[in-house]
This record gives C-alpha cells, sequence and structure tokens, in this order.
C-alpha cells in the first residue's frame, strides 16, 4: 500500500499529538483515495540550540480518512460541496483561523485538509533511512530486488527503492522499509 510522509514544524506536531489538531491544511494532496496511511516527520527546532529527542525523526503516523478541498475565492473560503459551518468546524479542528489560511494558501490557491484518524505516536521515533520511495529503483519487480547480488541495497532489504535521505519539503509518497 502507498503511504505518504509528511513535514510538520514541532509546534503543529505537538498539536496533533495532544488531539487538539485534527486537520492538516496542505496546498496539494497526493493522487490517493482515502483511507490512507501518513507518516509524520517532525523538522527540527530552528530557536534553540540543541535537537530534542524527535527532532528530524519520523514521530508517528496517522490514517487520513478523508480529504475536503477548501476552494479559495481571494474574498473568502469555502468548502466543495459543503456548508460554510463545515469551513468553520475545519479551521477549529487545524488551528488555523483566516489569516492563517490566507497567509499560507496566498490569494490564489485552493487547499485541502487532511482529515486525521487512528494516530500512533511512536515511543521510539524512526530515521528517514527506514523510509523508500516506491516504485523507484528499475530493478524492483514486485517488492523483490531482481539482481540482488548486483544492488547495494542487498542485505539491507528485500525491499528495493530510492532510501529517503532528506525529508519531503511538504509531503512524499514513501513505503516503510522492514529489514
Amino acid at each position: 500500500m502507498k503511504s505518504v510522509l509528511i513535514s510538520i514544524r514541532p509546534e503543529w506536531c505537538e498539536k496533533i499529538a495532544s488531539g487538539e489538531k485534527t486537520v492538516e491544511i496542505r496546498k496539494t494532496r497526493p493522487k490517493l483515495e482515502p483511507p490512507f496511511k501518513v507518516y509524520m516527520y517532525q523538522t527540527k527546532h530552528r530557536e534553540h540550540n540543541g535537537p530534542t529527542y524527535s527532532d528530524g525523526k519520523v514521530i508517528g503516523e496517522f490514517v487520513c480518512d478523508d480529504i475536503t478541498k477548501i476552494l479559495n475565492f481571494i474574498t473568502h473560503f469555502g468548502v466543495e460541496g459543503r456548508s460554510e459551518c463545515e469551513l468553520n468546524t475545519i479551521a477549529r479542528s487545524s488551528c488555523l483561523d483566516y489569516m492563517d489560511m490566507l497567509e499560507y494558501l496566498g490569494t490564489d490557491k485552493d487547499g485541502y485538509a487532511w482529515h486525521i484518524s487512528d494516530l500512533k505516536i511512536y515511543d521510539h521515533p524512526k530515521k528517514l533511512s527506514e523510509f523508500a520511495k516506491p516504485d523507484k529503483c528499475p530493478y524492483n519487480l514486485n517488492g523483490e530486488c531482481a539482481y540482488p547480488r548486483h544492488c547495494y541495497r542487498a542485505g539491507q532489504t528485500k525491499r528495493c527503492g530510492d532510501y529517503l535521505e532528506r525529508p519531503p519539503q511538504s509531503w512524499c509518497y514513501v513505503e516503510e522499509v522492514t529489514p
């Protein structure tokens, strides 16, 4: 199953982990129909000197069980196929107000509300190297490396793909790699 890795700033991760934030607003969405799994990469703190335990790691996962399109009408926002009351609920659930949404989306961009369910925060955050971009290796056949003796990843995993070394700017498709 294809999944998504999403980069989230520490302050928003805290709100998601506490249950205060149950909707993540993004400028784009994956070409996946909900439900799908989303891994949460917590970006590094910029305002303090040393990293914390979970900085720069995948701290948890959730299921995105619905995506709602937010329409930008320049003077106001609307929700595709839903009432204005639903927009207020989405805004509250995302911990954003109108000005925050306007600053993030701009005056000409629609947005997407990714609904968060089945949240799991890991006891031990995962490294980016535990994830790979699916279907990137030309020798990956049905999840098996076609040339295991010549693949530099041979022996590390039965899965073959581009292992993540850097976090996505917003999000990317991934699969978890199990040795």
